[in-house]
């Protein structure tokens, strides 16, 4: 087969699969209010209306994580406004990793075969699947190919594209300038070139004084940089926790040796265990921006299901892609074969990727999902729109809608009269929101003077449209 007709189905059919199951995931209510989060951002900038979220107080488009590709993508929606553009954005994202990962291992001379096989052992990295669906939409997926097709340029020495895919990376999330940094220097110390590297270091840096110095105070409202709570052991700012780290450096040793932390490494090589060599280990230097984060933070971020491991992608394949050449080139291995590396992947992916959720989480609660969608017609587009969390992206598209708690705003300041709909439904709530629910649907109904009520079929979800 030839190499454009693998990489076209790879990539094709790889983006199909990713776009489905998220859309699935998306239409029985498995997605969060982060889906919703930027789908209101979107439609707003597409809509030539401000772009400052109502679901997370006073957060701008770029205040969230000073995603500025947010804007290109908003373009989508002028053709037509629908949250599945995110979906497939992010599907298409990921899986279009794999050409610039088939070109890298073609550059380092390795067969059409095994070429096709670690594109393979991509697709099946169980972080792709995982983050694809579980992490409602992160902008940090478009890092990802971005990242791969930075190493291709780099190591065939096109600069003019390769500063493009670094501003890209840039321009997908404020944090990856540190992933970035330690690119720069990765590239000024191992690969010898240094003008190249300290331009990268340079970029990186101006960009984190440009994020964190000025868009974030002035884009976030109150609510200070995302992400932080994170790190609450080790200070409440972005400079209390450096210098803590500075002064107490005995704290980055223990994490870095605690057990969950050694168990999260063993499972990030895991999926390519045998394609590694430990002599090349240092190519996974510019990963340890995101590795140190991740080892510093709580437990959501050291897992392959969400999606704070996908910085690291791209230099863990270049890693295994590297050592596979060694391998070869020293006649080492001998049992090392691209079937062997596929089946390898299959068995970490059976073990590791959660399609289990399907079956288990969301497809048990299609009827109730069905249910709701029907009386989901009540909720017009110019409403203002009141619901909880597992709801509310599927009504998201429109200048004011908010969550029943949370996201930012005074505890109890979604007054049920200052909306014009209510969505609420028992079976896709949260433990937290059950208690409002059990207090504020019995009211809605008996105020049948200002409310009136559609009940689903199931009667467990309902829509309250205030009466003018």
């Amino acid at each position: 087969m030839p190499s454009f007709v693998f990489l076209a189905i790879a990539t094709s059919l790889a983006t199909l699969i990713l776009f489905a199951l998220s859309s699935l995931q998306f239409w029985l209510l498995g997605a969060g209010s982060d889906l919703g989060f930027f789908d209101q951002l979107v439609f707003l900038q597409s809509q030539g209306l401000t772009p400052i979220s109502t679901l997370y107080k006073d957060i701008h488009l770029i205040g969230d994580h000073v995603a500025l590709v947010l804007y290109p993508i908003a373009l989508l929606y002028k053709i037509h406004p629908s949250i599945y553009w995110l979906i497939f954005v992010q599907a298409l994202s990921l899986a279009s990793g794999t050409i610039p990962i088939y070109l890298l291992s073609r550059h380092f001379q390795l067969s059409q075969r095994f070429s096709e096989a670690i594109t393979l052992c991509y697709l099946l990295y169980p972080v792709i699947f995982n983050a694809n669906f579980y992490a409602d939409f992160r902008t940090e997926v478009i890092a990802v190919p971005a990242l791969l097709w930075a190493l291709f340029f780099l190591r065939t020495h096109r600069w003019l594209p390769f500063y493009g895919t670094i501003l890209l990376t840039l321009l997908t999330k404020d944090i990856l300038t540190l992933t970035v940094a330690t690119f720069g220097v990765w590239i000024a110390i191992f690969q010898r070139r240094w003008l190249h590297g300290l331009a990268v270091v340079a970029m990186s840096a101006v960009w984190f004084g440009v994020a964190f110095f000025y868009v974030i105070p002035n884009f976030r409202g109150d609510q200070g940089i995302a992400s932080i709570g994170f790190y609450a052991y080790l200070g409440d700012s972005f400079r209390e926790i450096v210098a803590n780290l500075i002064h107490n450096p005995g704290i980055l040793i223990t994490r870095v040796l605690a057990i969950d932390n050694l168990f999260y490494y063993l499972l990030l090589v895991l999926p390519i265990l045998g394609l590694v060599k430990l002599t090349k280990i240092t190519d996974l230097v510019p990963a340890i921006a995101t590795l140190g984060m991740n080892t510093l933070s709580d437990g959501w971020q050291r897992d392959l299901i969400h999606h704070y491991s996908l910085p690291i992608l791209p230099f863990l394949f270049f890693w295994a892609i590297d050592s596979v050449a060694s391998w070869r080139h020293t006649g080492r291995r001998p049992w090392l074969q691209p079937r062997w590396a596929v089946l390898w992947s299959i068995a970490a992916f059976c073990a590791l990727a959660k399609y289990g959720y399907f079956y288990e989480r969301y497809l048990p609660k299609l009827p109730e999902a069905i249910a709701l969608h029907q009386i989901l017609p009540h909720v017009h587009p110019g409403d203002r729109v009141l619901s909880t969390s597992h709801v509310v992206s599927l009504v998201t598209q429109r200048p004011m809608v908010r969550l029943i708690e949370g996201g930012g705003w005074p505890q109890g300041s979604a007054k049920p009269e200052n909306f014009d709909a209510i969505v609420l439904s028992y079976p896709f709530a949260t433990t937290a929101e059950r208690v409002l629910l059990d207090r504020l649907i019995p009211a809605l109904l008996a105020d049948s003077k200002h409310y009136q009520g559609f009940v689903s079929i199931d009667r467990q979800s309902f829509v309250f449209r205030r009466k003018v």
